[in-house]
């Protein structure tokens, strides 16, 4: 099993099922757990700044390999998971050289992920697709990009010779419950670059980077399949 692969599995297997009617940051407690190991990680990986704070959010430096000045950007990710569908007791399935046709789900032989329904499958053969086993979503939304990041940041580790500017890491919470609060996301936001930089000017976007392994879970939700 390849270290990014091995990282989705036990991210997914973390309870973070966001709860709608949560008053609090984060809306369950899983949440602070994932971050916690996401910290502890990214700390063995040498990043000392690593931190989570009393809300969940995790931030880390990766620093940079340039002496010359360089931008600084963002890996974002969130670690909640839907609050439409169970993610407790995640078992991720993976199918490694994927042969093609119909994903039958052990967990509930009802559940099928279909060619006809998801025509994309047809381009993946012979690639590794994880899915849920049926019983409750994935959660590779958004926990797909979280370990990308970490593999990302692993790798550029352990490559010195690499060059890059600042990057910064950042862990959100409530992604998929009623979302983190601007007024939070801007303060966050606005810690994590430069003071030159401003919030408006310097917005980061996800980085989710997955070219070789396909995350699928179908979920019945408003009288739809979708992955999740």
């Amino acid at each position: 099993m390849s270290s990014l692969l091995d990282r989705f599995c036990r991210y997914v297997r973390v309870e973070t099922q966001a709860d709608e009617a949560a008053a609090t940051y984060p809306s369950s407690p899983g949440q602070l757990v994932l971050g916690k190991i996401l910290t502890d990680e990214l700390r063995a990986l040498g990043l000392r700044d690593a931190e989570q704070d009393a809300h969940g959010i995790v931030m880390a430096t990766v620093p940079a390999t340039v002496a010359r000045p360089a931008p600084t950007i963002a890996w974002i990710a969130h670690v909640d998971t839907s609050p439409e569908t169970s993610g407790k007791g995640v078992r991720p399935q993976v199918l490694a050289n994927y042969a093609g046709g119909d994903i039958v789900l052990p967990g509930n032989p009802a559940q099928v992920i279909r060619v006809a329904d998801n025509p994309e499958l047809t381009a993946l053969k012979g690639k590794t697709i994880v899915t849920t086993d049926g019983t409750t979503l994935l959660g590779a939304d958004d926990k797909s990009g979280v370990a990308v990041i970490m593999e990302a940041a692993a790798q550029l580790l352990a490559r010195p010779e690499v060059p890059h500017g600042p990057i910064r890491i950042l862990r959100t919470i409530r992604a998929s419950a009623s979302a983190i609060s601007p007024f939070r996301l801007s303060f966050v936001v606005s810690t994590m670059f430069h003071p030159g930089c401003s919030f408006s000017s310097c917005t980061p976007r996800s980085l989710i980077l997955s070219a070789t392994m396909t995350f699928m879970s179908p979920v019945v939700s408003r009288g739809f399949s979708r992955a999740m």
